[in-house]
């Protein structure tokens, strides 16, 4: 935790004992509103499992015990400086509780009942903002985790099991579930935790709309809308069936894989979407702006290639690189309100290539 639960000496005994419980309180009512969101809506019942799933499904057994576990920590450990009342859950819960008053305000025009309604303050959006990332990315990280932590004993298993030498392409299935298990675990841990100490506090929060559509069209659900509009592959090999040129360009995406869980390494528990924890300049960050984003646009390029039928599939990867371009933009612009960034911009001039762009 960032810091401790302190209060105003001069508040009245009473007054810091009604903070206090109101501070538990709030924490708890959040919590228990996200996990009741977790085991009731469709879309983490499809990812997590069933409320009513049998026991023996240890994969959403572990997912369940991970979140509860995690978001505990998340809510309860959300970071504050001085007295708890500028904590924020109690900023989240100043909000909500005038919602009535706004309503009110809203339907009937201003009331002196609610004349002194709670101000939407930077602090307060920040706060608000944060939860909500947390809530939406932390189990879905959380999902992608356990999907490529059983992809890895599957891969494991096939090398091992496999009758005669093991391919260079089981070697090759090993090595991406590792690193796609080594992301999502940065990721998760990101999305968990916040820390003074690790030098990961949310300072803000994506401010635009544009900034949200373009990162969230990148994950699920919205995702497979988004892969809808724009399908990229037929699904069978079309435009070559060479199986040397096949294994160097897959060669080539573990390649850029590994660049792209490099970048996930250097922002430790600073890993996160849509928020400003702190800036990073060492790694492949020392070399580039968006080093993630490149290597993982170029990897898609040299997987999908092969599988290619139409120029149809080639122009809707077009509008995935699009996307992650957009996304890249507007991360610079929420990160330029801090000089840190603008600092880095002026050492890293390109965003993506080296000399280029």
């Amino acid at each position: 935790m960032s810091g401790r639960l302190q209060l105003d000496g001069a508040a009245p005994p009473r007054a810091r004992r009604l903070l206090v419980y109101r501070y538990w309180g709030w924490s708890l009512g959040i919590t228990t509103a996200l996990l009741i969101l977790y085991r009731t809506h469709p879309y983490y019942v499809r990812i997590l499992g069933s409320p009513n799933a049998p026991l023996p499904e240890s994969r959403v057994q572990l997912a369940l015990l991970l979140i509860y576990l995690a978001y505990l920590f998340v809510i309860l450990s959300a970071p504050f400086r001085g007295d708890i009342s500028k904590s924020r859950i109690l900023l989240v819960a100043n909000l909500l509780e005038s919602l009535p008053g706004r309503l009110r305000q809203y339907a009937w025009g201003p009331q002196p009942a609610y004349e002194g309604l709670v101000p939407l303050t930077p602090e307060t959006r920040t706060a608000l903002l944060s939860l909500v990332v947390k809530a939406f990315f932390l189990p879905i990280m959380l999902d992608f985790f356990l999907e490529h932590l059983a992809g890895l004993q599957q891969a494991g298993y096939r090398w091992m099991s496999s009758i005669g030498p093991p391919t260079l392409h089981m070697g090759l299935d090993v090595v991406i579930q590792l690193l796609f298990v080594v992301d999502t675990g940065i990721f998760v841990f990101g999305y968990a935790v916040e820390s003074e100490r690790l030098g990961s506090t949310i300072r803000s929060v994506e401010p635009t709309l544009l900034g949200w559509v373009v990162t969230l069209a990148c994950y699920p659900p919205f995702n497979e809308t988004t892969s809808q509009l724009l399908p990229t592959d037929a699904g069978y090999a079309t435009l070559t069936h060479n199986a040397t040129v096949l294994l160097f360009l897959r060669v080539l995406t573990v390649g850029l894989y590994f660049i792209y869980v490099w970048a996930s390494v250097a922002l430790g528990p600073r890993a996160s979407n849509l928020t400003n924890r702190g800036i990073v300049s060492w790694g492949p960050y020392a070399i580039v702006r968006h080093p993630a984003y490149i290597a993982k646009n170029l990897a898609w390029w040299l997987e999908k290639l092969p599988m290619m039928s139409t120029p149809l599939h080639a122009l809707s990867l077009l509008g995935f690189n699009t996307l992650y371009f957009l996304r890249a933009l507007t991360e610079e612009r929420h990160l330029r309100a801090d000089p840190d960034y603008i600092a880095y911009c002026q050492k890293v001039r390109y965003r993506f290539i080296p000399g280029v762009f």
